[in-house]
């Protein structure tokens, strides 16, 4: 597969918090004064997501049930959305159980703007050289929702367990094959990740409990969907 990336962290586990009693300089302090000496790895960032689903949401209604396997389908960048992307990336996240993978392919640039829409997308993967299919698979899928967050990244001493906090979350529905940022939802909360491969549970454990925060799942796709429901059919 000429140029599909498995993500570093194949088969991780995935804690998500999303707690509505701190904010962001709490949960940063609380991090940084962690036993697991977390540290800062890399710099703020606005992350930019399109998500993709069939015409009768199965990714959505497989996350709500809680299916296994399941799939998502997204295209990530990072940086001002309204401006010229740098080679964003389709993003295929799968979940088997309680463990995940990520498989990347790198697309080209393109100029998102705000009147971005479903042909302009189809029209990207089309266009990207994909020898996995993943391209033409995503291809045949709608756009659905437009997410866009800050995130901040940390890892323990160890490098064995990695944590993002995601704020200043907001969502955009596409209506009529097009993104429509007239209608945008925000989420005044933050969302903690805690990320480590298998075989390091127990560790896990002790950061969480350390932390005092209560597991829950939780999807941004799926919020943001329930949040725009009355634009969507959903059966």
């Amino acid at each position: 597969m000429n140029n599909m990336i498995s993500s570093n962290d194949d088969f991780r586990y995935e804690r998500k918090f999303h707690p509505t009693h701190i904010d962001t300089k709490e949960m940063n302090l609380l991090i940084l004064l962690h036993s697991y000496g977390f540290v800062k790895v890399h710099p703020d960032r606005t992350v930019n997501n399109i998500y993709l689903d069939t015409q009768d949401f199965a990714a959505y209604f497989e996350n709500i049930e809680g299916l296994s396997p399941r799939i998502k389908h997204r295209i990530r960048w990072y940086g001002d959305a309204f401006t010229k992307t740098i080679r964003p990336t389709l993003e295929v996240k799968r979940k088997f159980g309680l463990v995940g993978d990520k498989i990347r392919v790198p697309m080209g640039s393109f100029y998102f703007g705000k009147d971005i829409t479903q042909e302009g997308v189809s029209n990207l993967l089309a266009d990207t050289r994909d020898e996995s299919g993943l391209c033409l698979l995503s291809k045949g899928l709608n756009c659905t929702l437009f997410n866009q967050y800050e995130r901040s990244y940390y890892a323990s001493i160890d490098g064995l367990y990695r944590i993002t906090v995601d704020r200043n979350l907001s969502y955009s529905p596409f209506r009529k094959m097009r993104a429509d940022f007239s209608f945008v939802k925000s989420d005044p909360n933050i969302i903690v990740e805690l990320k480590y491969a298998t075989g390091y549970e127990r560790g896990a454990d002790e950061i969480t409990r350390e932390f005092a925060l209560r597991i829950e799942k939780i999807s941004k796709y799926v919020q943001g969907i329930k949040v725009f429901s009355e634009h969507f059919v959903l059966k």
